[in-house]
């Protein structure tokens, strides 16, 4: 599914801007941390990784998103 595949482009600077965080979700009452990534953070190394508005939220039924 994908095309223009390539592998001679300097990842390592770009891996180099994104900063790994450990956190756990406020609705989480069990307060688990679990590792993984800001988005607005990783939005400033990958633009196209993270869509949406910072600190937005989505209503779907009964559930925020």
């Amino acid at each position: 599914m994908k095309e223009n595949v390539t592998y001679d482009w300097n990842a390592t600077t770009r891996l180099k801007q994104l900063k790994p965080a450990r956190f756990n979700w406020i609705e989480d009452e069990t307060n688990t941390l679990i590792d993984g990534f800001l988005a607005h953070e990783a939005a400033e190394a990958v633009p196209e990784s993270v869509t949406g508005v910072k600190d937005g939220t989505e209503v779907i039924g009964n559930i925020t998103n």
